[in-house]
């Protein structure tokens, strides 16, 4: 609604309606809105006469050509429009879809791709040439595989195995004497009608005779006989060389009794048998083993420093049990000599100020007893 005021005594004239384009009275009715500050402000007329109206906020109705100068030549388009698969929803009823369709394209490829894990059971091998190689290796080395043959060369990897420490040796026996293992390694020689001759560098096996016995070579001109443990059963009983040969004849029955010929120049052993005899090498050794028990576990010291050198040891032990005869200091021993039940003689090199020690083998020590003496 429009808000009209009439000034107190004014004449207000109204212009006849209908009379576009006549000159405009002096006194007229002014139509007028009311702008947001609450003022009244004039309605704009065109010169037309119409009433000028602003339609900013709405959207206008365009015709004829609109042409945009800045326009990109492409645009993108988002959405889904026309998918490759359309939805559908309710019941779709086709009524002239023919009973039997024909189908064509390819389905069953003669190669079928497969996506995952795959699991197959190997068949058994017609042949080694079919069957499934496998590759021993610690990932840096692989193990050579040969026909039987090729000869292996220096450079071809090789498995390295060893004799589990949980298996039993076939060929290990007890070291006491007794009754022979089943099984054992055999130590054997060859028997020649006639014996090998080498030259320098040459091999040649154990030389034994027709009865298995260990052949000793023919005594040269210079040759020198040792014979080492004697005892009255292993003495020598004679010893005959050629006629050419200078080497003295020696007879003995239990000890040397004679001495026929010239013995040569130089070092001269015949058994133990010296000119002159043997002198002791230290004060002898005498060990109760029901006082002073000898171990398996440990080395007892029988002298802790030898007075002079000695070259030869007697001992007489009656403890029933095989002994280690050591030298050295406490703690690192070394071992001189294994002592068989009933004691032994021994041909030894020990030098002077030398501790000596023993210790059991078979079984500890308990009864008994050791007599020990050293000569030089």
């Amino acid at each position: 609604m429009a808000n009209f005021f009439f000034p107190p005594g004014a004449t207000v004239t109204i212009a006849a309606s209908g009379l576009t384009g006549a000159t405009a009275p002096i006194s007229a009715l002014e139509v007028a809105g009311v702008n947001p500050s609450g003022n009244l402000v004039a309605l704009p007329i065109t010169t037309g006469g119409a009433v000028k109206t602003d339609s900013s906020a709405t959207t206008q109705p365009i015709s004829g050509a609109v042409s945009v100068s800045n326009f990109p030549a492409t645009q993108a388009v988002s959405g889904t429009f026309w998918q490759a698969t359309q939805p559908i929803s309710g019941s779709v009823s086709v009524s002239n879809f023919p009973s039997s369709q024909a189908v064509t394209g390819t389905f069953w490829q003669t190669t079928q791709p497969i996506s995952g894990t795959v699991s197959a059971t190997q068949g058994t091998a017609a042949a080694a040439s079919g069957a499934w190689m496998n590759k021993i290796t610690d990932g840096t080395n692989v193990s050579a595989v040969k026909a039987a043959s090729t000869v292996p060369a220096a450079t071809d990897p090789a498995l390295v195995v060893s004799m589990s420490p949980n298996s039993s040796d076939p060929g290990l026996g007890s070291v006491a004497a007794g009754t022979a293992a089943t099984k054992a390694y055999m130590m054997g020689g060859i028997f020649n009608t006639t014996l090998p001759t080498l030259t320098t560098g040459q091999q040649a096996g154990v030389q034994l005779d027709s009865s298995g016995r260990q052949i000793i070579a023919p005594l040269a001109t210079s040759s020198i006989v040792t014979v080492n443990n004697p005892t009255a059963a292993n003495l020598l009983a004679t010893v005959s060389l050629a006629a050419s040969q200078t080497l003295a004849t020696v007879t003995t029955v239990g000890a040397v009794t004679s001495i026929t010929n010239a013995l040569p120049t130089g070092t001269n052993v015949i058994g133990f048998t010296k000119q002159g005899g043997r002198a002791q090498a230290n004060a002898p050794v005498y060990n109760n083993y029901g006082t002073t028990n000898v171990l398996t576990s440990a080395y007892t010291q029988l002298i802790a420093s030898t007075t002079t050198a000695a070259t030869f040891v007697d001992i007489f032990d009656s403890s029933g049990q095989g002994m280690i005869l050591a030298t050295g200091t406490a703690g690192s021993e070394v071992v001189l000599a294994y002592v068989p039940p009933g004691g032994d003689q021994i041909v030894v090199t020990i030098p002077a100020s030398t501790r000596i020690a023993i210790k059991a083998l078979t079984a500890n020590a308990t009864s008994g007893y050791i007599l020990l003496n050293l000569y030089n």
